[in-house]
């Protein structure tokens, strides 16, 4: 919460520095004089959650005490600290606190390197932090106005959850969704993943290629490409009412949705093929014509 500037230590690190540290709170409960300093600095209804890595930081640079250093800290930093010559001051950056903290083992006052499954399931929580300025989620976490997280995958927004109502089983729920939209080959999203999910939480990824919903997806994310689908989807779609007709493709008369930039530009599926291979795109008709039939008019 950036209340002290200076982790107090026995002793330096054998790392390389910058360095990136896991913040790991304690199983052992405070003592009455601890837990009166973190009321204090924290507030009275501070809960810590023990057993548990609560976030991340950067460790910079680390300073050996001396008296001369002593003395140009602040009183706020010196009953924060255990100061005293010989002693090593570190100081860290970037710090990040987890949406849900992650249940592990620590070691104190022993060399400690996280495992590997601990540093894979670190990255996922990470991808699910708030985004932004981290300067100012500090002030958003301590505002008494502050009711939700905006949970994220990969830094594009998939879901909230209300701390206090919703539990870690709500974020597990969120990453096995990501999972699961990843390994059909889409991008997870807030449409896919929360208000969308039931029309995708059953969708495997060796499906017959259709071009639903991977071409919806595809023009809401702004992916502006061709999905490859399978000669019996597009002949099934080759029998549905035509907008717009020609050899080898064609634009589906039926209206999918609006383009977002003007509801007087409606989006259809629109297909063709190539040598056997086949594709489909949601486009407009002015694309469409554009793409088709323009270039075979100026030939």
């Amino acid at each position: 919460m950036d209340i002290k500037v200076n982790e107090t230590r026995p002793r330096g690190v054998r790392c390389q520095l910058p360095a990136q540290l896991i913040i790991h709170c304690a199983t052992k409960r405070p003592d009455a004089a601890a837990q009166k300093l973190a009321s204090k600095y924290l507030g009275s209804n501070f809960k810590p959650m023990y057993g548990h890595a609560i976030g991340i930081c950067t460790l910079v640079s680390t300073t050996k005490m001396t008296n001369t250093f002593i003395e140009h800290q602040s009183p706020q930093e010196i009953e924060l600290g255990n100061w005293q010559p010989g002693r090593m001051a570190w100081q860290a950056t970037n710090k990040i606190l987890f949406n849900m903290p992650i249940q592990t083992t620590g070691y104190q006052a022993a060399p400690w390197k996280a495992n590997a499954q601990l540093i894979e399931i670190v990255k996922q929580e990470l991808s699910f932090v708030n985004q932004g300025d981290n300067d100012n989620l500090k002030a958003v976490l301590a505002s008494p106005d502050y009711q939700m997280y905006v949970i994220t995958w990969k830094n594009i927004p998939i879901g909230n959850y209300t701390p206090g109502i919703d539990n870690i089983s709500t974020v597990n729920e969120f990453r096995s969704r990501c999972q699961h939209i990843e390994s059909i080959g889409l991008i997870p999203s807030f449409r896919n993943c929360s208000v969308y999910w039931h029309e995708y939480e059953k969708l495997q990824a060796n499906a017959i290629n259709s071009a639903f919903p991977w071409v919806v997806d595809d023009y809401f994310n702004n992916q502006h490409q061709w999905r490859k689908i399978d000669k019996q989807h597009y002949e099934w779609y080759a029998d549905s009412m035509h907008n717009i007709t020609i050899t080898n493709a064609f634009l589906c008369n039926e209206v999918l949705m609006y383009n977002r930039e003007s509801n007087a530009q409606s989006l259809h599926l629109a297909c063709y093929q190539d040598n056997g291979i086949y594709y489909a795109k949601l486009m407009i008709a002015k694309e469409f014509e554009a793409k088709f039939i323009q270039p075979v008019a100026r030939n």
